[in-house]
């Protein structure tokens, strides 16, 4: 899928260009390495050694059925053929309004010889819109979160958040107690840092339960009901994290994503 267009700023500025890439040869330990390590979400896939032909991405997700003694399984096994592609001269308000009707967080960035160029992201566009329209940013964030997000309980055990997580397709979940108080956050990312993949959960001996409470990140960030748009989107960008959870007198209420912002950002950029 490619957008081809002008714009008055270069999209390059906002992407991401210093990528470990990989090709269909390669192992899929290799993608599991470099993504439980740098923290990257998605890495493009090269159909061969030459990187002349961009073949399909791996996505963090994709890689949680592997297990270290799965070695035999190659990049092309578990990469996806589905992936937005886009001219490094695209507009980028229009990219970024594609991206987000698709439910994609990332774009492929080529120059028009097709030669692979960076990776375009939601956090990239809320860099854009909150330089071209620091007027929204004093907006209160009430309207604009999701309120009632799905979470997942301190005493679960790490099963039930990794079944949800394929289910939902999410990235993370809020942890909770049973008075629904924000005590933490496990994402993919901590699941995979820490080995907990689909074989591991699935041993029929396990050394013991693992409990969510164990590999969640604490403490949570969060911001009141009543902070301003301004306050999410630096909260994100200088922790590079991909949601921020909504709380009122320490009880989860709330959560507010990149595609939130970037949805309520295009929707005022249309009303103008």
């Amino acid at each position: 899928m490619i957008l081809i267009g002008t714009s008055n700023k270069s999209l390059l500025k906002y992407a991401i260009k210093n990528v470990p890439l990989l090709t269909k040869q390669d192992k899929a330990l290799r993608a599991r390495e470099i993504i439980r390590d740098t923290g990257l979400r998605m890495i493009p896939v090269f159909e061969d050694e030459s990187k002349s032909k961009i073949a399909g991405v791996v996505h963090r997700i994709d890689l949680f059925n592997i297990s270290s003694t799965k070695s035999t399984l190659l990049v092309n096994d578990i990469m996806s053929k589905d992936f937005i592609s886009v001219q490094e001269d695209a507009d980028i308000a229009d990219t970024l309004r594609q991206m987000v009707t698709a439910g994609e967080w990332y774009s492929i960035v080529e120059n028009k010889n097709g030669e692979f160029k960076g990776i375009l992201g939601l956090e990239g566009g809320m860099r854009y819109f909150s330089e071209e329209m620091k007027d929204e940013l004093s907006t209160p964030i009430v309207g604009i979160y999701t309120p009632d997000p799905v979470y997942v309980y301190e005493d679960d055990e790490i099963a039930r958040v990794w079944y949800l997580m394929l289910k939902h397709k999410y990235a993370g979940f809020p942890v909770v107690n049973k008075k629904i108080i924000l005590k933490g956050v496990i994402t993919q990312h901590d699941l995979l840092k820490k080995g907990y993949t689909r074989p591991v959960l699935e041993s029929s001996s396990p050394p013991r339960k693992i409990m969510i409470k164990d590999a969640m990140t604490t403490p949570p960030l969060s911001l009141s009901y009543n902070a301003q748009l301004s306050e999410a989107v630096e909260l994100m960008l200088k922790r590079d994290i991909g949601r921020v959870y909504i709380v009122e007198g320490g009880k989860l209420v709330g959560v507010i994503d990149r595609e939130d912002i970037l949805k309520f950002f295009l929707n005022m950029k249309r009303g103008r």
